[in-house]
């Protein structure tokens, strides 16, 4: 069986080394290559494509744009792009929702609307929560299966020990995510925490907009997963006041596999993968209810440890080869 992961257009013409180092990528475009890599090991053969350079990498032939369309599949799943039901030949196409709309542009314009997400030539859609499911069936009154299949985390790439700094935060998203608020609040952290620290971490594609860097505080710019996930076994707390929808949240999950507590904010998806392993607080919660949990929590080694424990063993379930093996039984399900 010949299946497709297609990852659409970047901003530039993506490599190997880019998805190495963390460069000009987000979470779909790692998620989409860990699952092609993932698949492999299922006697499927499997290509990557998207905007990217052709070559062959862990046994996935990679495809750049143009070589996409010179090949047909049993079954093509598209990344958050739909211009693949004109542009990929195949049997059948599968939609893969990673955020709450979908990317309209064809060769540099915008050639589609809602419309297309009902159009025959989509024959199933996958979103990566219940929540993320229920909204889009709703906000785009889907028709044909939807079926949810979470995101999951490579444990290979949290090679270091834990070793937990006191009073230590860490944040490492998009920095329109929170970052601008956490850092509003950080004077009040350490009124209660003056020994605190904070290291953050963005992608390429979201530097943050800070000029002087605030006493305790340091950034560190976009880094390699296993570099991040060092940081984050080292950390005791995720402080993450966002107003951003997710629609997973991969680094809520990489928080609880390393033992980070996480307070943040109940909204979207979050509310599903933090649930009741962290402290989730509602929206338009104040600055100072969120410094009230860090008062609870700062000298409660015991209410330190029931978190960590709780957020360690989900999480470690949600690991790619747990989650590879969903995406196996669904393909052999649905595809004849």
């Amino acid at each position: 069986m010949k299946v497709l992961i297609y990852i659409g257009y970047q901003k530039k013409e993506l490599v190997y080394d880019d998805f190495i180092n963390n460069n000009h990528i987000g979470g779909t475009e790692v998620t989409a290559l860990k699952l092609a890599e993932s698949l492999c090991k299922y006697g499927v053969e499997v290509y990557f494509g998207g905007q990217i350079e052709s070559g062959s990498h862990n046994n996935v032939e990679w495809l750049n744009l143009a070589d996409c369309s010179t090949k047909y599949f049993d079954l093509a799943i598209s990344a958050s792009y739909v211009h693949f039901v004109d542009t990929i030949d195949c049997k059948y196409r599968w939609f893969w929702w990673h955020n709450t709309d979908f990317h309209p542009w064809k060769d540099g314009i915008t050639a589609y609307d809602s419309s297309i997400l009902n159009d025959i030539k989509i024959d199933r859609h996958i979103t990566l929560t219940n929540w993320h499911r229920d909204f889009i069936k709703e906000e785009y009154n889907i028709q044909s299966p939807v079926d949810v299949i979470g995101n999951a985390i490579d444990r290979k790439t949290f090679n270091g020990k834990l070793n937990k700094v006191r009073d230590s935060f860490i944040y490492s998203s998009a920095a329109d995510r929170g970052l601008y608020r956490l850092l509003q609040m950080w004077p009040e952290v350490l009124l209660e925490m003056p020994n605190a620290t904070l290291n953050v971490f963005c992608p390429g594609y979201s530097s943050p907009e800070v000029k002087n860097w605030p006493e305790g505080v340091t950034y560190h710019g976009t880094v390699s997963q296993e570099v991040l996930h060092a940081w984050q076994m080292k950390s005791e707390y995720w402080l993450h006041p966002t107003d951003y929808v997710e629609t997973y949240c991969i680094t809520a999950l990489e928080m609880q596999y390393a033992k980070v507590i996480p307070i943040t904010t109940r909204l979207a998806a979050l509310d599903e993968i933090v649930h009741n392993r962290g402290y989730l607080l509602n929206q338009g919660e104040t600055n100072q209810s969120f410094i009230n949990i860090i008062k609870e929590i700062k000298n409660s080694n015991g209410l330190k440890d029931v978190f960590r424990n709780k957020g360690h063993q989900w999480a470690k379930q949600q690991d790619w080869n747990v989650r590879v093996i969903e995406w196996v039984q669904l393909i052999n399900k649905t595809i004849k």
